[in-house]
């Protein structure tokens, strides 16, 4: 039984000596090589990354999957874990995690799967049950929270012990997920955008202020807002019908002004159901509602392309809507794209307070690690991912279990909630902590690991719901950056605070 959970070198051969096709280069720093074709799950899993030259082929070491698909995030996590697995290589003896007094040295592997290709529940599956029942991992991290849900059934059917980490879930995975397997070994790195509904809530009535002094309104005596929610997408479509409910414009409830003031429309994507013009008969009904405001409740990419159907079909003459709501921070970036128009009616929120002077001091050495690393690589969005794989590397260390065999779920998890030590010594993701944060943790003494996100804690253990615990959001513009044009998400000026539900500061419309 346990020789079916590892990956024995007739099944996983090619190592660290492989040679770059036409470039002569010996495999990069961080190890990773192509798996043989025999071995290859429908072409799913096809990397692995290692932080010691046979990492695979070690029963004691920590071995997790990375799932992946073709979104821009994608690319972000996968440099960001193939950093941090790099970061032990460079920073740590042998490239192996201490095991405390006497105990053995763990290397680290990665199988990475689905890398470059649309999700699909069926390729999750497959990829998932290759994870846990021909490589025995003990942990898999996934994107979404669709990746998520497929991956903890998987999970949940095997009766292995497998720690779940999903980066960028929308909802709280654990409610999405109850009465599937274990929920104490389910975690996410982002806290939910529902948990920010009162956030949004609050700023609605200064945008229907705001939408009054922007060139173009249209003089009208009632602010008309329009809700997109998703037709059916688990935990998002009760919450979309819940904002019925709890959403306020004009002063008055919404729902007493269903269809004057107020459209509320489901749409649907092409997962759950939508034809070829799904987009275009939400995107008429929308226009001929003239908002002023459109709010967006989204769980997937699909929401950029309808946003962009709906500013297609505005009429000419009608007000130019602000977009404001639940939508994917990446997804506002693709939405937006090459118009000023778009980038200046679209305002954003992310979590968390400005970093402090001791993340910025080891953000700025992490990105020149990076810079060296991956020379001409994008880096945009991997600090989001960064913190997930350092914070399992941490948990392997200080779980406190045989080193001899492989690690469980439950002995990560035990590890995470080891290294969140309310007062303990701070210890930050990257290379310059590394080598002592890890000693500190495998020998049990307390520390108190932390983010270089300030938008991303690794508080995870400490939250009933396994997410972040966060007490502050921003509210941000867009700007374009002088040299490259890119989008900069840039303050508005203010701030959300969750004990008190306030805004503080003052408003600056993007410009």
């Amino acid at each position: 039984m346990e020789a079916s959970m590892w990956m024995p070198d007739d099944r996983l051969c090619g190592v660290v000596r492989s040679i770059a096709v036409g470039s002569g280069l010996v495999a990069s720093l961080a190890g990773a090589t192509q798996i043989p074709a025999a071995m290859q799950e429908d072409a799913l899993c096809t990397e692995v990354v290692e932080s010691a030259d046979g990492a695979r082929h070690d029963k004691a070491a920590l071995i997790y999957g990375l799932l992946l698909d073709d979104q821009q995030h994608s690319v972000a996590s996968e440099l960001a874990h193939k950093l941090a697995l790099r970061d032990l290589r460079t920073a740590v003896p042998d490239g192996r995690l201490p095991g405390g007094p006497g105990g053995t040295r763990r290397p680290v592997a990665v199988v990475m799967c689905a890398k470059g290709l649309p999700e699909d529940d069926s390729a999750t599956r497959r990829a998932a049950d290759h994870l846990i029942k021909r490589v025995g991992v003990s942990a898999i991290v996934t994107l979404t929270t669709r990746q998520a849900l497929v991956t903890q059934r998987a999970i949940a059917a095997s009766g292995a012990s497998v720690l779940h980490v999903c980066e960028s879930c929308a909802t709280e995975l654990r409610r999405a997920l109850e009465g599937i397997g274990d929920p104490s070994l389910v975690f996410q790195t982002s806290p939910p955008r529902a948990s920010f509904a009162p956030m949004i809530l609050k700023k609605l009535p200064e945008f229907e202020a705001h939408v009054r002094e922007r060139p173009g309104f249209d003089g009208s005596a009632q602010i008309r807002v329009a809700l997109l929610r998703p037709h059916d997408d688990d935990g998002w479509w009760s919450f979309g019908r819940a904002i019925d409910d709890t959403l306020v414009i004009n002063g008055s409830a919404a729902a007493l002004q269903r269809g004057t003031n107020y459209l509320a429309v489901e749409y649907r994507t092409a997962r759950t159901g939508g034809g070829s013009d799904r987009h275009e008969t939400v995107a008429a009904a929308v226009a001929a509602f003239r908002p002023h405001i459109v709010m967006s409740i989204a769980g997937e990419r699909e929401i950029v392309a309808l946003l962009d159907t709906i500013e297609r079909r505005l009429e000419p003459d009608g007000p130019r809507p602000i977009h404001w709501g639940w939508t994917p921070h990446g997804g506002l970036i693709a939405f937006i794209g090459t118009s000023d128009d778009r980038r200046r009616r679209v305002y954003s929120y992310a979590p968390g307070m400005p970093p402090t002077p001791e993340q910025r001091e080891r953000l700025k050495a992490a990105a020149t690690d990076f810079a060296r690393e991956f020379p001409g690589a994008p880096l945009t969005l991997v600090w989001n991912h960064y913190g997930a794989p350092h914070q399992i590397m941490y948990a392997a260390a200080a779980a406190g279990a045989d080193r001899s065999s492989r690690l469980t779920g439950a002995d990560l998890a035990r590890g995470i909630g080891a290294t969140q030590n309310a007062g303990g010594r701070h210890v930050y993701v990257g290379r310059r902590d590394l080598a002592a944060g890890l000693a500190d943790a495998a020998m049990g003494r307390p520390i108190a690991l932390q983010n270089l996100q300030r938008g991303s804690p690794l508080n995870w253990s400490q939250h009933s719901s396994g997410i972040p615990i966060l007490d502050n959001g921003q509210i941000y513009c867009f700007t374009r950056s002088p040299g490259t044009g890119a989008l900069v998400e840039t303050s508005a000026g203010q701030v959300w605070e969750r004990r008190t539900n306030s805004l503080t500061g003052t408003f600056v419309p993007c410009q």
